[in-house]
């Protein structure tokens, strides 16, 4: 019996998710440990292979190790290990060669693993994943040896003693001192004298096969060709070329575009293409450059500061709670609710607007009125260095410093304080200062010069 080998449960995303080895591949999910059994791996003595294992996602301390219990006694020694590399894009690869005198036309085991924070041990648990997988070792390869022919009229196999009159690709099979099967593959090419006239019309251009050169005029041309096996061949070619008219339309839409060419409506930006045909047969081009354009209406929430995803557009925040009333003079990218409701925002860029979904704040109420006057923030406006002092002793307390994009600039906890100061080095604009106590939290204003 294999000893017992298993991710722990502190596992999250770096579980291995796919495993290739000679054509076999297995998608997985983030099982901890468990044996595939539904597909056999077919490995031969004395040949090379890859092993590809990847993680759903890889880490810096995550590292592959692989064993295959050759000898079958149920033990993965360490001269059984195949070296795997670091990952790379979440792909860990490692290339072995079965050796001989190897447990033959057996079913033996491959264990994979990924292990976090340690070397890879084919036993016991550890942060990461386990995976074993069945194989077979075969004694005999089948390898092909190919043969190439150029003859004229007919050949004839010395192997086989067959003869044949048309090109192609034939096998045989014959079986080596080790009673192996080694397969020869004939590759044939029968030239016949002849003559041949070909009658085409085409669009706009013509590659002809015979001499790979691609005529964009009408007339008749002609390759003489002669083989190695000294059969010659005429070809001649009656071309006809017509003209088709191709066209370019470039346009731009707002979330999407219906294109009267092929009634199709597109909702992303990119190169279409339709085809019609003319009165001369051909297929004429019709391409659309298509300039899809579109607002991004995400809404990210702070507390009671509300601040629209997409920057540098126009905004204009609404009260859902009434309407859909616009709220005036709240036209920036941050809004900060002075009582509980419900808001949102348009976004405007260009010529294309959309509206965001309503966003609830409900984290204004009687904290907010114990908080009122409790502390004070000066100097306000100030250069980037403030002091924010309490009425009385704090028994906790957190301070958060958030752009007018949203992003927090700085996050302080502190206990048992009355005054703190700050030396800040941001870029001049406004900001929020959100205080949080014991007695609820409140969110004001500064403006750093």
């Amino acid at each position: 019996m294999y000893c017992s080998a298993s991710g722990t449960a502190g596992t999250t995303s770096d579980y291995i998710n796919y495993v290739e080895l000679n054509g076999v591949i297995n998608n997985s999910g983030k099982e901890g440990y468990l044996l595939y059994t539904a597909d056999t791996i077919f490995l031969t003595e004395g040949s090379t292979y890859t092993l590809t294992a990847k993680m759903a996602a890889a880490f810096a301390s995550d590292s592959c190790g692989a064993w295959i219990d050759y000898n079958n006694d149920a033990t993965f020694d360490v001269s059984e290990q195949i070296i795997m590399s670091q990952y790379a894009s979440r792909t860990s690869t490692g290339t072995f060669t079965v050796p001989t005198l190897t447990q033959v036309e057996d079913t033996v085991r491959l264990r994979v693993r990924d292990s976090y924070f340690s070397d890879p041990d084919p036993c016991g648990n550890d942060a990461g994943e386990v995976e074993d997988y069945i194989l077979i070792i075969k004694k005999c390869s089948s390898p092909i040896t190919t043969l190439t022919e150029r003859t004229c009229d007919s050949y004839t196999w010395n192997v086989n003693g067959e003869t044949y009159l048309k090109s192609g690709v034939y096998r045989d099979t014959i079986q080596n001192q080790a009673l192996c099967d080694s397969i020869l593959e004939l590759t044939l090419t029968i030239d016949n004298s002849f003559r041949d006239t070909s009658y085409v019309s085409a669009c706009k251009n013509y590659t002809w096969g015979v001499n790979g050169i691609t005529y964009s005029g009408s007339g008749e041309y002609q390759k003489i060709y002669t083989s190695a096996s000294g059969c010659d061949s005429i070809f001649t070619l009656q071309l006809t070329i017509n003209q088709a008219a191709d066209s370019t339309f470039n346009e731009t839409a707002c979330f999407a575009y219906l294109w009267s060419a092929n009634g199709v409506t597109y909702t992303a930006s990119g190169i279409y293409k339709d085809t019609i045909t003319t009165v001369s047969g051909c297929d004429s081009i019709l391409l659309l450059n298509l300039v899809i354009d579109s607002v991004d209406v995400g809404v990210s929430k702070n507390a009671n500061v509300l601040t629209a995803d997409q920057g540098g557009v126009t905004y204009q925040w609404l009260d859902c709670s009434i309407g859909m009333q616009e709220i005036s003079g709240a036209t920036s990218q941050s809004y900060i609710a002075d009582k509980n409701g419900s808001y949102a925002v348009i976004i405007t860029d260009g010529n294309c607007s959309d509206t965001s979904a309503c966003i609830s704040v409900t984290s204004i109420g009687i904290g907010d009125n114990i908080m009122d006057d409790v502390f004070v923030i000066y100097p306000n406006p100030n250069t980037g260095t403030f002091s924010i002092t309490f009425d009385v002793k704090q028994p906790t307390v957190k301070i958060r410093l958030i752009s007018i994009d949203g992003k927090q600039i700085l996050l302080d906890n502190r206990r048992d304080v009355k005054s703190l100061d700050y030396k800040i080095n941001v870029a001049p604009g406004k900001y929020f200062i959100l205080i949080e106590t014991n007695d609820g939290e409140r969110i004001k204003e500064i403006i750093i010069q």
